[in-house]
């Protein structure tokens, strides 16, 4: 066996990615990477279904789209094309489409490709963009039905597994534009850190990821007994660990906390006045009536 695929399969046992007899579905975009994965999961006899998300943004979406066809046909597997409404194709708007398009799929685990030279770009984003704990943990091994096989294996050793099987791929030169932020970190700040600093900042930075993410689990675990016995009553939230309380206060959240908005209901909690407006329509603010944090709809308030 080939030591990316025992790589993989190494990492599949280890995170319990996949129960035996689950269904798989693999996201293929005709990359490296996608296409890698793929191989590795018929190697290790899963059988995935192949799905391609067509985002018509580029001239060659069609082709693309043929090329990942013909080769889940070649490699026994069944093929399914999706389409979705990428916006302006910026990388963001491109990442909810394909998000979206797979939620439409019937059951199963949907396996995507990130590579640990992906999880290490996405530490040193969320570290320029300021972010915590949460931010740290970054790319996780399985959220719901979405799984990452990959996350173990550097670039390098797909381009090489690849290379020795003579496997074609697909290069989507958008990949090679500087404009996007995480293309500069990933064609200029990483190599420039592994070259003149740091030859491991790959394994480095995803040591960090896994770290963080475990202890961000205790954290949470702390806020669930905590939201379990005192709710979001205001001397308690006092009382907290400033290390716990954002967890209790994400955790009650019925919508998702920048830090910005987060640090906000910080200070509201410790002492200050007003409201916090959250995405999604929500209000944040004191019930001094009964000295609680409360979460409302804004229209409500």
């Amino acid at each position: 066996m080939h030591g990316f695929i025992q790589k993989v399969q190494k990492r599949i046992l280890n995170q319990t990615l996949i129960e035996p007899g689950a269904r798989v579905v693999a996201a293929v975009s005709g990359g490296a990477d996608s296409t890698a994965m793929a191989l590795a999961l018929c190697a290790l006899g899963y059988q995935p279904k192949v799905v391609h998300v067509n985002h018509g943004v580029s001239s060659a979406s069609s082709q693309w789209a043929d090329f990942v066809a013909d080769f889940a046909r070649s490699n026994g597997c069944e093929f399914e094309l999706l389409s979705c409404d990428s916006g302006r194709g910026s990388e963001a708007e491109m990442r909810d489409g394909r998000y979206g398009a797979f939620d439409t799929l019937a059951a199963g685990l949907i396996a995507t490709a990130h590579t640990a030279d992906d999880q290490a770009e996405t530490v040193l984003l969320r570290i320029i963009r300021g972010s915590g704990s949460v931010g740290l943990s970054a790319i996780p091994p399985k959220r719901g039905r979405f799984i990452r096989p990959l996350l173990s294996v550097s670039r390098s050793e797909v381009l090489a597994y690849l290379e020795a099987g003579q496997q074609e791929y697909i290069h989507d030169p958008s990949n090679d534009c500087l404009d996007p932020l995480r293309n500069r970190v990933r064609h200029v700040l990483l190599p420039l850190l592994k070259s003149d600093f740091q030859p491991q900042i790959v394994r480095h930075l995803t040591r960090i990821a896994d770290i963080t993410r475990s202890e961000r689990s205790f954290l949470e675990a702390k806020a669930t007994e905590h939201l379990e016995r005192f709710g979001l009553k205001i001397a308690a939230l006092r009382d907290l660990h400033a290390g716990i309380r954002p967890h209790v206060i994400r955790a009650a959240s019925p919508v998702a906390i920048s830090s910005e908005r987060l640090d906000a209901i910080e200070r509201l909690v410790t002492g200050g006045s007003g409201a916090v407006q959250l995405e999604g329509g929500i209000t944040v603010k004191i019930d001094r009536v009964i000295s609680q944090l409360i979460f409302r709809p804004t229209k409500e308030c």
